[in-house]
Order: structure tokens, then C-alpha cells, then sequence
């Protein structure tokens, strides 16, 4: 592992020694891209697992796990969420933010970690109902409904049924014609190909076998080539396996490299419970430009590491629920670099009105912070389904720290999950337009906690001692007895 004289880090790599030496271009490029973030980079023999001592001593608040996609397997995948929630040695919740670089070759993943401007959402295609409300440009076919369709053009939503039978070539013309920044899917999909159209007949998207080159294939086996240059994000909410790495040839790896998807969200199993993959949406549409992509994703993980937890420990017992976190935890990955920053753009001079809250941290003496949450809209926290689309913002209000706290922290009022990455207010039910929560913290120095601890020692020694006091007043008492009973039986016996 490189090394530096700094506290913690604002960027990190973590990469096998093999890789960092096939992909040392990579590696370079992305030290170049975050030169500004004090990038360190963290190099294992077999296992990440090696690097855990250092990860908690430098504390990246953004790392990306560079990989081939032959390293990329269900064992890795479960090591990696596994690693990133053991970094804080206090907290259940993942310390950093992650993603994983790779590519279907070294070119393509070249390519992805070379990109650096950052992408202002405007446009959104989809084949699943979405709320356009932030999006400049929207399209949307049905996966439910053949010939249903929605159009968001200069702020205007048309709704038509008068749409294809067949909705492969006009994703696919929209996509070659570099109009999209976020594409959102559901409906059926494996490694090897993804059916637009979920309740109807209708075409797919696969990859050619010899190429890897992403295709359309329509219902008269008319095949459509899919060449798009403009960077682009992946959002597959409501697909199985359309992220599960499955090299040489897989739809994760085409996207990347036929559309240019530079950051690619999916499942890696079959996915039937929905928390992790639509909960995403919550933070990066229904509270736009608040989140990249990555940072939605991270949040969103959290959110379900939270309710987990609760079951865990019989705070919650839906034994369903518990079932379909207990599945979700370790299985929807996000490929890219994480601190690469794509969100939705926030021009619109209304831009505002269409956040339900809005969420501040501020110090308020020193060490001692403050968070609030006001609500901009009637608010419900909590989804009455796993997959739900329609709550708004149906998550709990979320809060990540532009730079890491170095202090142990320690809330003194209101109810907040706490880590020195992030803020989470856990509001349960709903809130009105006009409420205000509160919640604040202080950091702790060492001095205080060194203090803190030896108070505790003393407290738990001053226990003891009572204890032994207790005792050893029973058993003399006891002993006191017994000497009056031999003694009594002495003196009858005179």
C-alpha cells in the first residue's frame, strides 16, 4: 500500500497486485482524475480482507475496487459489502463509498475511469413507470401495457397509447441518437439479455457472442446495432441478473461497452423483493440533485443495513420483511468510479418545489452540530411495499458529510443513526409540510473519551466492590449465625 502522512483519506483504490500491475494505466488515470482527494492506493495479494487494518486507519471516503471481470464473483461480491461494513469498528453501516471499475476489456475500463466531467441529468429513458417531474426530457414504454407510453418534451408529460407493439427499436433509436443520460429498466432479464416488455410479446437486448457488442433484436428478428458515445448511467431497478458478471460475454459488460454506460447499478441474483434495487430511486429521483448515483445507491444500502439490523436485534419482527433484507443485503452492486459524480440536473429556477425536504447540518457552538429536517411537502417515510414506486420520499432523510469527522461522535438529542460518515433521521409514518425535526451531536476529543472510558472503569469497579460488600455482609451475617446456634447448643448442653 502507498503511504502518506494524512488522517484520512478523501479517494481510494483498492485493487489486487496482479490487476494493479495488467491495469497500472487505469490505476494512474484515476490517481490523476482525484489528485485533488489525497487518492491512496491499497494493493492485496488474494483477498481485500488483507487490507482491513489500513482501511480502518485511512478511512477513504470514496473507494473504488478496480477488477477484471474474471475477479469479479459471488464470492467477491459478498466480501466486498461484507468489508466495507467492518471498516468502522463501531457501526453495522458501510464506511465508504464503493463501486467497482472494471470493463469487458482494458480499453472500455480505460475509458470509464478517464472520464471526469461531471453529468448533469436532463434526459431519461425507461421501459418502467418513473415520476419525470425533475427531468427536462423523458420517455417511457410500458412494460405493462402494450402500446402505452409517456413523453416529457419542454415540460410537458403526453401520455399515448398509441405507441409501438414493438418497443426495442425506439429504445434502441433513442439511445444511438446520444440523447440519454439515465436509463432505468425492469421486466425480465438474465445475463445474456434483457426483455423490455414484461405482460406483452416483444423483442430483446442481447450481446453478440464473437463481439460482445450490444444489439436490439425486435420480434421479426430484425437485429439493431447499438453504437452510443455520450456517458451515460444504468439504473436496472426492477432486473435480475442484469449486473451479475458473467465473463467473457455479459449484459453488464456490453452496456458498457456498445453504449458507454459509465456507472451500471443491477442485480446480481433474481430479484423478487425489490428493497435495494427501486429503494435507489428514492434518494436519486424523489429527492433530486441531492445524490450522485453512487451516493444514492450507498444511502439507500444503509437504509436497508438500518432495518435489518432492527430485526436482528426483535426491534422488528415482520419475519417476511426480515427474510427479503436478509436476501438483499449483498446483492445489488454498483459498477463504475464511485466518486465520478452523475446526478440530476438542478438549473430549473423551481427546482426546489419538487423536493420534500430539505436536510441541514450546521455547528452551532463548537463540536456541538445541529440537524434539521424541514418538510417542503406532506412526507411519508416508510414504503408500504419492498419495490414501492410511488411513496414520496418514502426513505428516511439522509445526510452525507463533505468530509469525514475525525472525533468520536455522540448524539445528545432527538433520534439519529450516526457514523462520522453520514447522518440518518429514522422518521417513522409522515410528516406535514411545515414540520420540523431536530436532532444534535457532538464530537467527542480522545481526552473526553479516554475520560469517558476510565469513568466507565471506575463505575463498573465501584459495582463490584458494592457487590463484594453485599456479600461479604451476607456471609458474615451467615457466620454470625452459626456461631450463635453452636454457641446456644454449648450452653444447653452445660
Amino acid at each position: 500500500m502507498e503511504s502518506a502522512d494524512v488522517r484520512y483519506v478523501a479517494y481510494g483504490i483498492c485493487v489486487s497486485k496482479q490487476t494493479a500491475h495488467q491495469w497500472s494505466e487505469i490505476i494512474d488515470v484515476l490517481l490523476q482524475k482525484h489528485s485533488i482527494k489525497k487518492p491512496m492506493v491499497f494493493q492485496y495479494e488474494l483477498d481485500f480482507n488483507e487490507l482491513l487494518l489500513d482501511f480502518r486507519k485511512f478511512k477513504p471516503k470514496y473507494t473504488c475496487f478496480v477488477a477484471e471481470p474474471l475477479e469479479i464473483t459471488r464470492d467477491y461480491y459478498n466480501s466486498l459489502h461484507s468489508f466495507v461494513c467492518q471498516i468502522d469498528e463501531n457501526s453495522f453501516y458501510s464506511a465508504t463509498i464503493f463501486g467497482i471499475l472494471t470493463g469487458p476489456d482494458k480499453e472500455t475500463a480505460l475509458k470509464i475511469a478517464a472520464n471526469s466531467i461531471p453529468l448533469n441529468i436532463s434526459t431519461v429513458l425507461s421501459n418502467t413507470k418513473i415520476n419525470f417531474s425533475p427531468f427536462k426530457t423523458g420517455y417511457t414504454y410500458s412494460e405493462i401495457q402494450k402500446n402505452l407510453m409517456y413523453t416529457k418534451i419542454n415540460g410537458e408529460t403526453v401520455e399515448s397509447e398509441e405507441g409501438p407493439d414493438d418497443i426495442v427499436k425506439n429504445l434502441v433509436d433513442h439511445i444511438n441518437k446520444n440523447e440519454v443520460d439515465l436509463m432505468i429498466t425492469s421486466a425480465h432479464a438474465k445475463e445474456n439479455d434483457w426483455r423490455p416488455a414484461f405482460c406483452y410479446p416483444g423483442g430483446c437486448f442481447k450481446y453478440e457472442k464473437d463481439t460482445n457488442d450490444l444489439i436490439g433484436v425486435d420480434l421479426d428478428k430484425e437485429v439493431h446495432k447499438i453504437n452510443s458515445t455520450n456517458p451515460k448511467i444504468y439504473l436496472g431497478c426492477g432486473n435480475c441478473l442484469i449486473a451479475n458478471m458473467k465473463p467473457p460475454n455479459c449484459m453488464c459488460l456490453s452496456w458498457m461497452k456498445s453504449a458507454n454506460a459509465v456507472q451500471f447499478v443491477g442485480y446480481t441474483v433474481p430479484s423478487w423483493f425489490g428493497f435495494a434495487g427501486w429503494g435507489i430511486n428514492k434518494y436519486f429521483i424523489e429527492t433530486p440533485a441531492r445524490f450522485s448515483l453512487a451516493e444514492a445507491y450507498f444511502a439507500n444500502l444503509q437504509v436497508l443495513n438500518y432495518y435489518k439490523n432492527l430485526h436482528d436485534t426483535n426491534q422488528k419482527t415482520d419475519e417476511e420483511f426480515k427474510k427479503g433484507l436478509d436476501y438483499e443485503q449483498n446483492v445489488v452492486i454498483l459498477y463504475g468510479d464511485p466518486a465520478w459524480r452523475a446526478s440530476i440536473c438542478s438549473e430549473s429556477e423551481n427546482f426546489e418545489n419538487l423536493l420534500p425536504y430539505k436536510m441541514t447540518v450546521e455547528e452551532i457552538k463548537p463540536k456541538v452540530w445541529k440537524v434539521e429536517v424541514l418538510c417542503l411537502k406532506d412526507c411519508m417515510w416508510e414504503c408500504p411495499i419492498p419495490d414501492d414506486k410511488d411513496t414520496v420520499p418514502g426513505r428516511p432523510p439522509f445526510l452525507i458529510f463533505k468530509e469525514r469527522f475525525e472525533n468520536k461522535l455522540k448524539v445528545i438529542e432527538g433520534k439519529l443513526e450516526l457514523t462520522d460518515l453520514f447522518a440518518m433521521m429514522p422518521l417513522e409514518g409522515s410528516s406535514k409540510k411545515g414540520d420540523a425535526h431536530i436532532a444534535i451531536f457532538m464530537e467527542i476529543s480522545e481526552e473526553i473519551v479516554v475520560n469517558e472510558k476510565k469513568e466507565k472503569i471506575n463505575k463498573e469497579a465501584e459495582k463490584i466492590n458494592t457487590e463484594k460488600e453485599k456479600i461479604n455482609f451476607k456471609e458474615e451475617k451467615k457466620i454470625n449465625k452459626e456461631k450463635e446456634k453452636i454457641n446456644k447448643v454449648k450452653k444447653n448442653a452445660i
